[in-house]
């Protein structure tokens, strides 16, 4: 998983960062257009699209037949029966190619996550950094020390919550760059970059210990070492939001539309049946 990530993760940035604007929109289009091509492509390598031809031009048959004898009540409810077979049958033919992309699909949507779902900080803007500590530590009494680049500030000593051995500490940005901000607990240091900036960016919001569930749902993060004194170490980005018009649409939404969109196309321009 940590390799497919990697490999995943330079791919993202080849692809999206030269699209890195102000705007999310250029860099939203590309990685639903190349979400779409490589959706075509997979279907059609694991489509048998004469089998889908055969499925399609069946059902076309059985419908034909109940119009044709509508008035026929006997031969209407058999027509109706044999709709719902051909029907089950074209499905099972057209779901096994789209089952074959779902997870590649899935995983080019984890990577595009680490776009569009937040965005990297601001100057004057504040974020919360929560870390929850191994449960060897106990978070009111482990000497915890804590520094931050120059282009970040710490604004207090945060929120220390022993019921989920959790320290919330708000960090302000002060610089545009990438900072850090460094843990430090009984000799073992954990260090966390923070990016401050207007234009579109990649950003790891969530780092926790490794496991294939969470490298899946964070593959662009790197993952805490299973002996770290930390179980999580997140920095809040904020939300990043998309406005079409006056309503505001979550990034998912708009990369799905635009994927069929860009499906269709491509699947007519190279003569593939997605439907």
């Amino acid at each position: 998983m940590s390799l497919l990530n990697f490999l995943l993760t330079r791919l993202g940035d080849l692809v999206l960062a030269p699209w890195s604007f102000h705007t999310p929109w250029p860099a939203l289009i590309v990685a639903s257009l190349l979400a779409a091509a490589i959706l075509v492509a997979l279907f059609r390598l694991s489509s048998n699209q004469t089998a889908m031809r055969r499925g399609r031009d069946r059902l076309l048959a059985r419908v034909l037949e109940l119009l044709l004898f509508r008035h026929d009540l006997g031969v209407s409810l058999t027509a109706c029966w044999r709709i719902a077979v051909e029907n089950a049958r074209y499905l099972a033919v057209f779901l096994q190619p789209m089952a074959i992309s779902l997870v590649p699909l899935l995983c080019l949507f984890a990577q595009f996550s680490a776009w569009f779902e937040h965005r990297p900080l601001r100057i004057g803007e504040s974020l919360i950094v929560e870390i929850e500590l191994d449960q060897a530590y106990s978070v009111l009494n482990s000497p915890l020390q804590i520094s931050t680049s120059d282009s970040l500030q710490v604004i207090n000593s945060g929120v220390r919550i022993p019921l989920h051995n959790e320290l919330c500490l708000p960090l302000r940005a002060t610089e545009t760059g990438t900072g850090w901000i460094e843990l430090q607990l009984e000799g073992r240091a954990e260090r966390r970059t923070v990016l401050v900036s207007d234009r579109l960016n990649r950003v790891s919001p969530y780092q926790q210990r490794t496991g294939w569930w969470t490298d899946f749902l964070n593959p662009t993060a790197t993952p805490l070492a299973q002996d770290s004194p930390l179980k999580r170490f997140d920095v809040r980005y904020p939300a990043r939001q998309l406005f079409l018009g006056d309503r505001e649409v979550h990034w998912t939404i708009i990369a799905f539309v635009l994927m069929m969109i860009f499906s269709l196309a491509l699947s007519k321009l190279f003569g593939i049946r997605i439907a």
